[in-house]
């Protein structure tokens, strides 16, 4: 038998050509032109192709090129030693676009066999099969198949699939579907078992036909205007110029010419130079392809817009100009530039891009300068000269606040009227357009690229995450942009160069305390020129829509800094290092030198390093340790001052001293309250009594449970020294403290997590990080003064820092003319530290218990010489009654003290007049003696 193959209009000849193929040996199988597998096959004695590959499981093909497709017939002899199965099974491949096929992504073939035992015919398109026509089933269902399968296909008939079998043709079905366009081969293809590997036999293999015919008319797809007197239009396939004809409507003729080099391409080219600005209609006609086939007449709409600048500016040393069309890149040498004021001598320029113009001086620029610039002799990139017009650009190098954070959304949800998202509102207050790029925004520590930013003068942008969100006014994507932590966070907006143009730290002092601190209200300041930084110049949003957006605050106004700053703090944080922290930011802080501060005593600097974020702090490096014990003062040179040029006044000289550990006794317990009124809170004033400074950081406050700290407070995170004699509070909530109490030093008065204090008495020590004690104290409410009427809001005071911490008579209530309370101040009822010179003193002789601060007790002091006699203390009225017992066969040491406060032994309050305090002191040695003196109980003079 013969192998014949037979080609049609191959390659494009329009005559019928036959190519007959027979296949004497095997080497014709893997001659030039086959694709495949063909050793996989073998020819028989009796001329057929037989699959010949023995003990594997696998698929074998052979394909042959082909470009049949128009008027094509397709057949083939198939024989199969088997019922076919969905394991073993053949196919015709009539077209096909891949020679391998596991790669066709178009074509069409002849399924044989398969699970329904049938013939069908299957197209491929992008790569999926789908089945066109679908052969009677169970067709092939026996143990031998023995077939001719025949497929043709013509414009009008479309495509028809029979099959012979058992001595005659059945047409198993016909469609109408497209062809391959451009296919480039046919051939068989087997997928077989191990068991049937060599069952397989292919003879009679005819194709005819002729490659598909071209119908379809060209068409327009792309044109372009490129300049003043060239446009350019794309088509469809190759076209020939034969009648073509370009017309300008109202207007002239147009030349129309082909590029034989691109031969889908024509220019057409205008006599008379477009206008900027242009705009008309252009007809074309006459466009024929290769096939004859001709393109319907086409209006075209021409736009023709010269080339501009879009933008320029000046980047550290180099003027960028960004252009609206691709420019000419290799005109560098001749570009001319001329600039008033005069820029110091250009560089080369070079192009970034094709857009974009990069011209480099030696000297920077004037920042905050604007330039007339004009360049010269530029083209772009089809040969228009560009005649650029003088151009005004702005020298711009933002400093510090000249983009500041103008509105924080840090808890939107639930949302009012703005998306369920967090944003941050960036206004530029200066004068001039904001050009940037690489600037970041710092959040809690982690850093966040902005895109390209431009932001015009006095107008907003807001950051906002990116995603898909819909936002009512123009924003700038930022990758990963977190949602703001919702009470406290850091911000800091920086340049590209790491400068910090803004910064904030808000925590929940800004917030107000109504319905909006639930969600969907944004912060904004009221005024963006005060740089103070403090809470007050910032409030929740009135807006309807809970927020403003890219647009004026709601509450913008004028709320001027007009108070002075002044230093907050000073930090120790070791023996060599000062740092002094501002209550509001500083300007000229990094132009502070060492000059500018005088030490007293003298101490030598060894350098300043000023905060560059916040601008809040300095700090100092000594060149070597200040004395221990030796107190230091320091003053600025008056040049200081914040954003508003408040000068640097209250707190303008700081002392500090270097510091010690403390030691036991060091500091002790100065004031209590803890039993407040209903919206004040408790706190604890400590005082240090030692003769060096003590840190903060190294002192806790502690419940004592049992002889035991239950859980260490620190009393600060900061190594702040606590001077010789300086009271500190340590309050639960400290605006409460500062609201309901007069606070002579308010910044001594700070926020900690205050241990319990019940209101009927309580344990609380002061301790170091071991817990080792350095005072304790267990109050009683009964060291109240019996005479309150109420106890509530008024604190226990100290009244001598070497009287017996635990000693109730060393407490006192609190004056009420002081407001019962005298938190950072001194002490309403402190005494003066007296000796006494005999057994037994009294002070003052004359005492007034109205609780007003001044001589509310009797103190009955005993000198050192008592130590270690029993005694009793009793006050009798000038009758010789008894009225007070206040020992009772005491053991007393040295210099101990008693106090009377004018009551009974009932607590009821006695009336003035003069009264005897009678001592008895008995030894251990049998001697005993007495002592009487008179006191006298006076009426308030209020």
């Amino acid at each position: 038998m013969k192998w014949i193959l037979m080609f049609f209009l191959a390659f494009g000849v329009e005559a019928h050509a036959q190519l007959s193929l027979t296949f004497s040996n095997i080497d014709e199988l893997t001659s030039s032109g086959r694709c495949g597998t063909p050793e996989k096959f073998q020819l028989t004695p009796d001329g057929m192709l037989q699959l010949n590959a023995l003990g594997e499981t696998s698929d074998a093909c052979v394909m042959f090129p082909s470009s049949a497709i128009e008027d094509g017939q397709w057949q083939c002899d198939v024989k199969m030693g088997f019922d076919p199965s969905s394991q073993n099974f053949c196919r015709f491949y009539i077209a096909a676009d891949a020679p391998d096929p596991a790669l066709v992504q178009n074509g069409w073939f002849v399924a044989i066999g398969q699970a329904n035992d049938n013939v069908s015919l299957c197209r491929i398109d992008n790569g999926q099969s789908q089945c066109i026509i679908n052969g009677e089933s169970h067709r092939l269902a026996r143990n031998n198949v023995d077939v001719s399968v025949r497929v043709t296909y013509s414009n009008q008939s479309g495509w028809n699939l029979e099959t012979f079998i058992d001595g005659q043709w059945f047409h198993e079905g016909s469609a109408l579907s497209h062809p391959i366009e451009s296919p480039r081969w046919c051939g068989i293809y087997c997928k077989y078992t191990n068991t049937r590997s060599n069952k397989f036999w292919f003879d009679n293999l005819v194709v005819s036909g002729s490659p598909l015919k071209d119908r379809v008319p060209p068409q327009l797809i792309d044109f372009r205007v490129r300049n003043q007197q060239l446009i350019e239009c794309h088509f469809s396939e190759p076209v020939l110029l034969t009648s073509a004809t370009a017309l300008l409507i109202d207007a002239e003729q147009v030349m129309l010419q082909f590029d034989p080099s691109v031969p889908n391409k024509a220019t057409c080219h205008v006599a008379t130079p477009l206008a900027d600005g242009f705009s008309g209609q252009m007809r074309l006609s006459g466009i024929t392809d290769l096939e004859g086939n001709v393109m319907k007449d086409t209006l075209v709409l021409i736009n023709y817009v010269a080339t501009k600048v879009t933008k320029a500016f000046f980047r550290n040393m180099s003027l960028v100009v960004v252009f609206s069309t691709p420019m000419d890149e290799t005109n560098v040498a001749g570009i001319r530039i001329d600039a008033v004021p005069l820029l110091s001598t250009p560089g080369t320029p070079k192009w970034v891009n094709n857009t974009t113009l990069v011209v480099p001086f030696t000297v920077a620029p004037i920042n905050r300068t604007r330039y007339q610039v004009r360049l010269g002799r530029l083209y772009d990139a089809h040969g228009d000269p560009f005649d650029m017009p003088e151009l005004v650009v702005p020298c711009f190098v933002p400093e510090r606040y000249d983009l500041v954070i103008t509105e924080l959304m840090t808890d939107p949800a639930p949302p009012v009227n703005l998306p369920d998202r967090s944003y941050i509102e960036l206004y530029n207050r200066s004068d001039f357009d904001l050009e940037g790029e690489d600037y970041a925004i710092v959040i809690n520590e982690k850093r966040y690229v902005l895109p390209s930013v431009h932001i015009p003068s006095h107008d907003f942008v807001v950051l906002v995450k990116d995603d898909t969100t819909q936002w009512p006014c123009p924003v700038l994507k930022v990758k990963g942009l977190p949602t703001l932590p919702k009470t406290a966070g850091e911000i800091v907006l920086l340049d590209a160069g790491n400068l910090v143009l803004d910064a904030i730290c808000y925590d929940e002092q800004w917030q107000d305390g109504t319905f909006k601190t639930q969600g969907g209200w944004s912060l904004e300041i009221i005024d963006c020129d005060n740089r103070s930084g403090m809470p007050d110049n910032w409030h929740y949003s009135v807006s309807t829509n809970g927020g403003t957006p890219g647009l004026l605050n709601s509450v913008d106004a004028i709320y001027r800094d007009v108070v002075a700053p002044a230093i907050d703090k000073l930090l120790l944080p070791n023996d060599t290092t000062l740092v002094v922290c501002f209550s509001e930011p500083m300007m000229d802080l990094i132009r502070l030198q060492m000059d500018d501060l005088t030490f007293e005593p003298t101490c030598f600097l060894s350098s300043l390093i000023p905060d560059s974020i916040y601008g809040k702090s300095l700090t100092i490096r000594f060149a070597t340790p200040p004395t221990i014990g030796q107190l230091f003062e320091l003053s600025f040179d008056g040049t200081l001052t914040d954003y508003a040029c408040n000068g640097l006044t209250h707190g303008f000289v700081s002392r500090f001293m270097n510091a010690k550990p403390p030691l036991l006794g060091d500091v002790k317990f100065n004031e209590l309250m803890f039993n407040p009124s209903a919206e004040d809170v408790d706190f604890v004033e400590v005082i240090n009594v030692s003769n060096h400074a003590v840190l903060m950081n190294q002192l806790y406050l502690t419940a004592m449970k049992d002889d035991v700290p239950e859980k260490l407070v620190s009393l600060s995170t900061d190594p702040i020294p606590m001077l010789p004699g300086e009271p500190w509070v340590f309050s639960a909530n400290r605006h409460a403290t500062l609201s309901n109490h007069h606070c002579a030093y308010p910044w001594r008065v700070m926020s900690v997590s205050l241990p319990s204090m019940p209101d009927q008495g309580g344990d609380v020590a002061i301790t170091d990080r071991s817990g080792s004690e350095i005072d304790r104290v267990t109050y009683l409410e009964t060291w109240h003064h019996p005479t309150l009427a109420s106890k509530v809001g008024v604190s226990l005071e100290r009244m001598s820092v070497s009287g017996a911490t635990q000693s109730s008579c060393n407490w006192s209530s609190a004056s009420s003319l002081r407001g019962y309370s005298t938190p950072t101040d001194h002490n309403s009822q402190s005494t003066c530290e007296i000796a006494a010179d005999s057994y037994v003193s009294l002070t003052p002789q004359l005492f007034t218990p109205d609780m007003d601060g001044t001589d509310d007790y009797l103190y009955i002091d005993l000198a050192e010489n008592a130590a270690g006699g029993n005694v009793t203390l009793r006050i009798y009225s000038k009758e010789g009654l008894p009225v007070k017992q206040l020992a009772n066969h005491v053991l007393v040491g040295n210099g101990e003290r008693f106090r009377w406060d004018g009551t009974g032994d009932q607590g009821q309050r006695m009336v003035p007049g003069v009264y005897v305090v009678w001592v008895r002191i008995d030894y251990a040695d049998g001697r005993s003696e007495e002592h009487r003196m008179t006191c006298y109980l006076g009426l308030s003079a209020r």
